[in-house]
């Protein structure tokens, strides 16, 4: 997923990921610091955020009951939640920890808790460890930092309806560095308070300030497999005579050489750390004395993969596909016009032609049928052109949403 970033300067910043499923919120903080991390003591829970603490930590923000109705003040509606996450000193002992701040409570064994000064006061129905959630963490190998990440269940935020597409709310994602630096990263309205000098002000909630949030899901256009292993260019002995954009009369030469012609990936088995050389891989670009296979992500705005600087060379793509039970799915496979695409699924064939469906400008696909069955599953793209230069290719999952939870994607072997 894209992160979600803010920052206090240059050297004090928060990198956020979010994910979600029907149950579950999933998010993952990395906390650059700019100075040396101290995890600063989590007892007494209800004041983890104050200032006098001199914590690292940081707080997600969340309207549970979207339906709630904004009560005029900073205190937060009828189901808003802060959780306040971070490394904390358990009596000895640094764990992650997730503290809850309800404005409503209506499960057993609530901890109300008030904060009041002469400048005013905050008021909350429950405090205490987030029920059901799952921590991780640890501090950066600097010392300059730290990452935290949870699983909040669904059932742990009262009245949070359950999670789809069609769900609007609102968040907001807070950071406090050392105590007396507080920065949002949403002010909608301008009401978010950087005050850390007064416990109220500090706790409360300026649900004004919080930004709409969405729950995306793959739509049409499936799952895109975004990270990728590949290889190449490959070609072997006739094919120097071509070039990165082949004239008229060369187009037919190029398909048939390349379409007959066959190359290590094809025939396998695959290992991740194989290395080509000698003639397969050269042609008319500039000779390497090897070619493996690397990372890679797909073009942004796009489905696609960029593979090489020009046509008429031979591209392999490897992803590898997790199902946890039987699943039919319909493959899209993305190209490009004037090219040849293969499909494998484990080494078996389940496409190998051009493209025939216009999706945009110089981008065409293929729906392809398949299922798959439980466990992991390697899929591997072949690609040449014959013309528009560079080759581009891609893949996406389609499948009904519920279906679409039980299948994950990796661009590396799994382990």
């Amino acid at each position: 997923c894209e992160p979600v970033e803010f920052r206090a300067d240059q050297d004090r910043r928060v990198e956020t990921r979010c994910l979600w499923d029907p149950g579950h919120l999933h998010l993952r903080f990395h906390v650059r610091t700019g100075a040396t991390f101290t995890p600063r003591a989590l007892r007494p829970l209800e004041r983890v955020f104050a200032h006098d603490r001199a914590s690292d930590a940081v707080s997600f923000y969340l309207q549970g009951d979207p339906r709630a109705q904004a009560i005029g003040d900073h205190g937060g509606r009828p189901g808003d939640v802060r959780v306040v996450l971070g490394l904390f000193d358990d009596e000895g002992r640094v764990r992650p920890a997730a503290i809850a701040f309800h404005t409503a409570w209506t499960g057993a064994g609530a901890s109300p808790q008030s904060y009041q000064t002469p400048v005013g006061s905050a008021h909350f129905a429950h405090v205490g460890e987030l029920a059901g959630a799952v921590l991780g963490g640890s501090a950066d190998a600097d010392g300059k930092g730290y990452v935290v990440s949870v699983t909040i269940p669904r059932a742990a935020i009262p009245g949070l309806p359950e999670l789809s597409p069609e769900l609007r709310t609102t968040v907001d994602f807070e950071a406090t560095f050392g105590g007396h630096a507080k920065v949002w990263w949403a002010s909608t309205d301008g009401s978010a308070s950087r005050e850390t000098f007064d416990e109220p002000t500090e706790a409360r909630l300026y649900p004004g300030a919080w930004a709409p949030a969405e729950f995306a899901a793959p739509a049409g256009g499936g799952m895109v497999l975004r990270h990728w292993l590949i290889c190449g260019p490959f070609g072997g002995p006739g094919a120097e005579r071509f070039c990165w954009d082949p004239a008229p009369g060369m187009k037919d030469e190029v398909r048939a050489f390349f379409d007959k012609a066959v190359y290590p990936p094809d025939v396998g088995p695959f290992a991740a750390h194989a290395l080509f050389s000698g003639e397969q891989i050269a042609g008319y670009w500039k000779p390497a004395s090897e070619v493996r296979w690397q990372p890679a992500e797909i073009e942004p705005v796009d489905a696609r993969l960029k593979l090489g600087e020009g046509g008429a060379q031979v591209w392999f793509a490897s992803a590898w596909i997790h199902a946890d039970a039987a699943t039919a799915v319909q493959f899209i496979v993305h190209g490009m016009p004037q090219a040849l695409i293969r499909l494998t699924l484990d080494d078996r064939k389940l496409f190998d032609d051009k493209l025939t469906t216009e999706v945009g400008i110089a981008w065409m696909s293929a729906t392809v049928p398949a299922t798959l069955t439980p466990g992991w599953h390697r899929v591997q793209l072949r690609i040449f052109d014959w013309g528009y230069g560079a080759a581009r290719a891609g893949l996406a999952i389609a499948a009904p949403l519920e279906k679409l939870w039980g299948i994950g994607c990796s661009g590396r072997p799994p382990q």
